[in-house]
Parts: structure tokens; sequence; C-alpha cells
């Protein structure tokens, strides 16, 4: 997708499966539109900017890793500073 283009409701970008806390574990299939959307929102909510950079060690199977670090960071162009989690 291109800077400015706006992201398409129905194409697939990827399928998250949850971890079945609340239910069975099942596929979620996940739009461009719901990225850009999650990336808006969050990057307006942390006051990211294109100069800053998240640290995350998060683990990227992880949907928060994915929706609220990695989208927010991509979607304003800033850096991400990934590193392994701190339990290992």
């Amino acid at each position: 997708m291109e800077k400015g283009e706006r992201a398409q409701p129905d194409v697939r970008l990827a399928v998250m499966f949850t971890s079945g806390t609340t239910s069975e574990p099942k596929g979620v299939v996940l739009t461009q539109a719901n990225y850009a959307h999650v990336a808006t929102a969050m990057a307006e909510a942390a006051r990211l900017r294109p100069h800053h950079r998240w640290h995350v060690t998060l683990p990227l199977f992880h949907a928060n890793a994915q929706y609220y670090c990695f989208a927010p960071a991509i979607g304003v162009g800033a850096s991400v500073a990934l590193s392994s989690a701190p339990w290992r």
C-alpha cells in the first residue's frame, strides 16, 4: 500500500490465531483496514511520531505486538527496536 492510499476493507492481510482465553482458539482474518485503523488510533493515543523508536519485547506472533506496537510505528514511519522477551 502506498502512502496516502486508502486501506481496502476487503483485502486480507493476515490470519491471527487467538489463544482461546475466552473460548476455543481460532483463526481471525484481519484486513488492511483493520491494521490501518489500529495503527492510526494507537499512534495518536501514544503521540507516536516518525522520530520515535518503539522498544518491543513481545513475541511477534502475539496480537499486542502486531497491533499495538508494530502497526502504529509503521503507520507513522517510526522505527522499532525488537529484543527477546525478558522472561527467557
